[in-house]
């Protein structure tokens, strides 16, 4: 019997969900009978390599590929949520395209560093803006991308991202996914003591994987991060600093 796989992604971007998402990706691979697979999908994004990695694993997917919008994809988000074939948004749902940020954590650092990081930071520039230009190609009404990545956050809602070419349908229904795992095998395991996963089956045609905790991004020395969003209202910014596309 072919059936379709389904995985939930929710929460942020770092190195332990890029890989369980990796993990889940090489296990649907090895499903028989497989026909393609579904990604619910909520992020405040996180670590930009991490997000790129998450990219090529979902493009390198042998068999068709859909990724829906259940809330919010943010930042760097936006990058493996764009390497799906079909993608598409529920109702209420947004997106958010902002500028890069360097953390250094107090930690020590030279001028050597700091050119370091800029050049660093300008190529994932250029890394998100290739893959961004690629996959929204042909847009109706394309969003200029380069301009909130390096000026004002873009918060953009449905309509408009499928105008941009974000969204490939304007199919904003809600997906039909396992609501309760009683009559479910269960398994649960630690992954790099961060991070919870729920993996069960349901009469061998559904697979779920959904992060359980709320885990920060990586904070190691010079890792290079998207923020969180410039308009929120804790970081005391002026409603100036967004540009909100609705059409």
């Amino acid at each position: 019997m072919n059936f379709v796989q389904q995985i939930h992604f929710f929460g942020p971007i770092n190195v332990s969900t890029a890989e369980m998402f990796r993990n889940m990706l090489l296990n649907a691979m090895n499903t028989q009978g497989l026909k393609g697979i579904e990604i619910l999908m909520s992020s405040e994004g996180g670590d930009l390599n991490s997000g790129f990695t998450m990219y090529n694993y979902l493009r390198s997917f042998p068999l068709p590929t859909t990724v829906i919008n259940m809330g919010a994809i943010e930042s760097i988000a936006l990058i493996p949520f764009l390497g799906a074939g079909i993608r598409r948004a529920v109702p209420n749902s947004r997106f958010l395209i902002h500028n890069f940020t360097w953390t250094f954590h107090n930690a020590p650092t030279n001028i050597n560093r700091v050119e370091e990081c800029s050049r660093s930071l300008s190529e994932d520039v250029e890394r998100y803006l290739s893959i961004y230009h690629e996959r929204t190609a042909g847009a109706q009404q394309p969003i200029d991308a380069r301009l909130h990545l390096t000026g004002p956050a873009a918060v953009i809602l449905n309509q408009a991202a499928f105008g941009a070419g974000i969204l490939t349908t304007e199919d904003s229904s809600y997906p039909r996914y396992m609501t309760g795992l009683s009559n479910s095998s269960h398994l649960r395991r630690s992954c790099n003591s961060l991070t919870r996963a729920a993996i069960s089956f349901e009469s061998a045609s559904m697979m779920i994987f959904t992060p359980l905790t709320s885990f920060p991004a990586p904070s190691r020395q010079g890792q290079g991060f998207l923020t969180r969003p410039a308009w929120s209202p804790g970081l005391g910014l002026p409603p100036a600093a967004v540009v909100e596309y609705r059409r």
